[in-house]
């Protein structure tokens, strides 16, 4: 077993293993060094019990200070119904309709659920669970400021800087509200979950380094860039000197991160624990309040080391939360991230440098994805300054995810890329593809030739489709495009159709699957074909779609489900032009 620790040297010794075991070694080799190496370390650090990060398997969640998160039915006396166990009511979430309830120290969990749960005035109940800072202790000496470069945020700042009109809350332990990076209008008035008051201070350290990260104030000629850049800080404080706090308090910071205009809201904090346990409703009530009002929220995946395909750590977890993993300097996954499926994107988390209250030095290097979670936030931040007007939190958060950078299979996504992730979400050019080629796919062209397909010029292409028992008349045209950029700089698509319009006819759009081995065509959308211009937007289409060599092949079908065959030609379809509207961004 491993020799204990002394807490005074806990900082050291993780990183003089964090160095040992990172080059050359395995992920799983590494996880297993620092089990060895942690088996016994007992020392808590912002809350954090080391062992459950040596021992990959986190513990049942703990429980903060004796209380339930009690839903009751519409008039329902609370009062009544806390004295048949002699429990006492401490706050409640108004938005939500959930109360914070404090249960007798001689009465257990178990049997105060029970109890609720008996009462017909209950709708929900469940355990209010303490939620801890994710960080990981780390040397510091290690003051190489690469995060910035390696998310490409210097070429995304060159297409903005981000805007003072977009807020970035950081749900966490507060902000050293005095320190150098923050002036100047920096930071909106916040709150204190923790202490009841409106004075977020951070008496801890963690959410000024996360606060940092996110958005300290840039190229003032001081201290650290933060990727956010001009984006401003709403500083809620939901955890205590300790590093730790209740999940009702999360709830609180949340909603009320909403209610201020919060534009992203970011969550460097959580537990992991069974799956058994599930996802607090409250918890999820207080994210889907946010969603509703068009918040991006991030969280924490945890720094456990543990597949979150077989536990829960949350609000990570939570349905619309965007969870965020750790790499470090090399795109590598970190040693103590947890990974798997729900996590959605990383960036860096290993030896970050960001600011610290005053009284701490003003600026440190920190550890975890803890770290990672406020780097995607900020760069959430400068794509709500730079998207058009009408962008949603669902598309914000989509151009994070599918413009990353791909670092492996441990998560269900890649390494935050700022630049990339701009121009997905930003004002895109539009650019008309007239066709290269085209082609009768189904009938037989009765007039005009088809070359005359790829100029709007009112001279027809006239098919005579071809009659299908039990389907009706299909007309199609086979039609090839080169984009005139790459796929990675593409926008959205709309299919442009002109010609003749059937009453009761539709318009199918198929496009060419080039990964697929039979090149199989698939079904992109159908409309009606009730106009003799039908555009049909594709969207975003999915890069399977697009050849190496930018090549589009797409199939137009107009189909008349006419169930009786008729000799002539009233079924015709003249076609005047197909072609693609492609925006790209420049």
């Amino acid at each position: 077993m491993a020799k204990f620790v002394p807490p005074l040297n806990r900082r050291d010794k993780s990183a003089n293993l964090i160095q040992t075991v990172a080059a050359g070694s395995t992920t799983e080799f590494r996880r297993q060094v620092i089990m060895r190496n942690y088996r016994s370390l007992v020392s808590i650090v912002l809350g954090i019990a080391l062992t459950a990060i040596a021992a990959a398997t986190p513990q049942n969640p703990d429980v903060f200070n004796h209380q339930l998160m009690v839903k009751f039915k519409p008039g329902i006396s609370h009062t009544l119904a806390h004295l048949g166990i002699g429990a006492e009511e401490v706050s409640n979430l108004a938005q939500t309709g959930w109360s914070v309830v404090k249960i007798p120290a001689a009465t257990s969990v178990s049997t105060a659920l029970t109890y609720y749960r008996s009462l017909s005035g209950v709708s929900q109940v469940n355990p209010n669970y303490t939620a801890y800072a994710s960080i990981v202790p780390n040397d510091p000496k290690y003051s190489q400021q690469y995060a910035p470069q390696k998310v490409s945020a210097p070429s995304g700042w060159d297409l903005t800087i981000g805007s003072s009109g977009v807020v970035i809350a950081i749900v966490d332990t507060g902000l050293d509200l005095l320190h150098e990076e923050f002036q100047g209008g920096k930071v909106l008035p916040g709150y204190d979950y923790a202490n009841n008051d409106s004075n977020p201070q951070d008496d801890e350290g963690h959410g000024t380094h996360c606060s940092g990260i996110a958005a300290a104030s840039t190229n003032n000629g001081i201290g650290i860039a933060g990727i956010g850049y001009s984006c401003r800080i709403l500083p809620v404080k939901v955890l205590g000197a300790n590093g730790s706090g209740s999940f009702a308090n999360v709830d609180k910071g949340i909603m009320f991160a909403a209610d201020q205009g919060a534009n992203v809201i970011s969550m460097s904090l959580g537990a992991t624990y069974p799956k058994a346990f599930g996802i607090p409703q409250d918890l999820i009530d207080a994210v889907n309040y946010a969603l509703a009002r068009g918040c991006v929220v991030v969280a924490a995946a945890g720094n456990e080391a543990v597949s979150l395909d077989q536990y829960l750590s949350v609000p990570a977890m939570v349905p619309g939360v965007l969870c965020v993993g750790a790499t470090d300097s090399s795109d590598a996954e970190t040693v103590f991230t947890n990974y798997g499926s729900p996590v959605k994107i990383a960036a860096p988390g290993l030896n970050i440098l960001s600011t610290l209250p005053t009284s701490q030095g003003k600026y440190g290097i920190e550890s975890g994805t803890s770290m990672s979670t406020p780097c995607v936030a900020g760069a959430a931040g400068l794509l709500w300054s730079y998207a058009p007007a009408g962008t949603t939190n669902t598309q914000i958060v989509s151009a994070l995810t599918s413009t990353s950078d791909f670092v492996g299979t441990w998560l269900d996504g890649g390494r935050l890329n700022v630049y990339r992730a701009l121009n997905m979400i930003g004002p895109g050019v539009l650019f008309t593809q007239l066709a290269d080629s085209n082609v009768v796919f189904t009938g037989t062209l009765v007039g005009g030739v088809m070359d005359n397909v790829k100029y709007s010029d009112g001279v027809t292409a006239d098919i005579r489709p071809t009659f299908f028992a039990g389907l009706g008349y299909v007309a199609a045209a086979k039609v090839t495009f080169t984009l005139d950029h790459s796929y990675d700089r593409l926008k959205d698509v709309t299919a442009v159709i002109t010609g003749s319009a059937l009453p009761r006819a539709s318009l199918q759009v198929f496009m060419r699957d080039w990964s697929s081995l039979s090149l199989k065509y698939v079904l992109m959308k159908a409309v009606p074909n009730s106009s003799t211009a039908t555009s049909i937007d594709l969207g975003r289409i999915a890069s399977k779609y697009v050849s190496g060599s930018n090549v589009v092949e797409m199939i137009v079908r107009q189909l008349n489900p006419t169930s009786i065959s008729i000799s002539n030609s009233a079924t015709n379809w003249q076609v005047d032009q197909i072609r693609l509207d492609a925006k790209f961004r420049v």
